[in-house]
């Protein structure tokens, strides 16, 4: 059982039917979105990590950018984190 209501377009207004419609526009909807969705600010701070990553990337490159990730992810001890930025370093060829 969700704990967290997953809205529906019907079920937003304001902001957070903009943001919404913006993520449908681009078939961009994910539960995750849904769930943050409930508030506008919260699921501003959450997609502003895309523009801290781009930034990021354009400073120091993609390679080293995910390399960095990585780092930060096992030092955290968050497994699923850490697999997912080797995973995209391997896939991407940028390493083995």
């Amino acid at each position: 059982m969700a704990r967290i209501k997953l809205l529906t377009l019907d079920e937003t207004s304001g902001a957070e039917r903009e943001r919404y419609e913006e993520l449908a526009g681009r078939n961009a909807v994910t539960n995750m979105k849904k769930g943050l969705l409930q508030d506008a600010a919260t699921y501003d701070a959450y997609m502003a990590w895309y523009t801290s990553w781009n930034r990021l990337v354009e400073v120091i490159g993609e390679k080293d950018a995910t390399i960095y990730a990585h780092a930060i992810s096992t030092t955290n001890s968050c497994m699923l984190c850490s697999l997912f930025f080797i995973s995209d370093l391997m896939g991407g060829g940028k390493i083995m």
